[in-house]
């Protein structure tokens, strides 16, 4: 009973200063954005002039694109799980939670997701289960993809003006890299979820983090070309600096939607290749405009979940699995492989219990 109380009482001392923690980050951030804009206002307003509404709007359209792929990543962590959704209405899941990451604490996204799957009869430990291998393949994702979009840079071998020497040496490191992130997503979806993934399975995690790394990027490509030029701003490098800024990001719990610590890890990337002003005006227009995306996004799920579902409402019509009714977890199976038949301990599931 004493040890409960202690365990207790070390629990709240640790939320306490994990709270504290992030307001003090937030008071941080806010005072020094406060200050560089203070600082460099004209410089500003010229750039935000050569931004225009339409270039702003590809922004818009290319991040709530990615995070449409995004949430077919969150389907299928949920497919392993056993609990089929249809794609309307797991992009709507994501999106609604997804919006609760701007509130301080980091885990309220977290909390909000596992909440709307066990509304949708997974069980709780399904439901974290499926939210924890989506973000594990997130992260690692967004890791990875971002060293492969770097490692041309990195070995100099993007300059026009010496001989393509490192070429060798790219081609081995690409190569290890790839190797690195599918043994790395297999071993860790065994870990968290307790599944053993099926090749076809692993290989679409890491497609999709790819795909999502590329439309991401464009968010801060697009503002990087308009206040320079196409020829100066480097996708490659704007792609694979905003992966490594979300990977740091998604780990920072401490910074709500990764505010502050995606920004610095993005500039750093970019440092060798675009000049300070330029970077800090491009990741910082993004940052702006993903938040747009995030409440557009909302907006166009909410929209078309609920459009699809008046239409389809007569009793006479048949269920469309991205409408309510949910279908429940015994509902039809995965039309791919989700782990491997021969793997005979997929998790905590067996004959006898519920998939989930």
């Amino acid at each position: 009973m004493i040890g409960e109380t202690e365990t207790t009482s070390r629990a709240a001392r640790l939320r306490k200063w994990r709270d504290a923690a992030r307001v003090t980050w937030l008071v941080i951030v806010v005072a020094f954005v406060t200050r560089y804009v203070g600082r460099h206002w004209v410089e500003i307003r010229d750039f935000s002039s050569r931004l225009s509404v339409l270039t702003s709007l590809a922004v818009v359209i290319t991040t709530i694109a990615g995070k449409y792929v995004v949430s077919e990543q969150a389907r299928v962590s949920t497919r392993c799980l056993g609990r089929e959704f249809g794609h309307l209405e797991m992009f709507w899941l994501y999106s609604a939670s997804d919006i609760v990451k701007y509130v301080p604490g980091g885990i309220w996204n977290a909390l909000a997701r596992v909440k709307l799957y066990a509304d949708r009869e997974m069980t709780l430990r399904g439901s974290s289960r499926a939210f924890g291998l989506e973000k594990f393949w997130q992260v690692t994702g967004a890791f990875f993809t971002g060293i492969i979009f770097l490692l041309p840079t990195w070995v100099d071998t993007l300059d026009p003006t010496t001989p393509v020497d490192g070429l060798p040496l790219l081609m081995l490191g690409w190569s290890l890299t790839v190797v690195a992130w599918w043994l790395t997503t297999a071993a860790g979806s065994r870990v968290i979820a307790g599944v053993k993934l099926s090749p076809v399975v692993s290989a679409r995690a890491l497609s999709d983090q790819f795909l999502v790394a590329v439309l991401l990027g464009l968010g801060v490509w697009l503002p990087w070309a308009a206040i320079t030029s196409s020829a100066e701003a480097n996708m490659a490098v704007a792609i694979g600096a905003f992966a490594l800024g979300r990977a740091a990001g998604y780990v920072a719990i401490f910074a709500p939607a990764g505010i502050g610590i995606r920004e610095v890890v993005s500039l750093w990337a970019m440092n060798s290749i675009a000049p300070s002003e330029v970077a800090t005006f491009a990741v910082g227009a993004n940052r702006v405009l993903t938040a747009v995306a995030d409440l557009g996004g909302f907006g166009v799920a909410a929209s078309l979940n609920s459009f699809l579902h008046r239409v389809s409402s007569p009793a006479e019509s048949p269920p469309s699995p991205d409408l309510m009714p949910y279908p429940n977890s015994n509902g039809s199976a995965a039309s791919i492989p989700l782990t491997d038949p021969s793997d005979t301990d997929n998790g905590d599931v067996t004959p006898d219990e519920d998939p989930v």
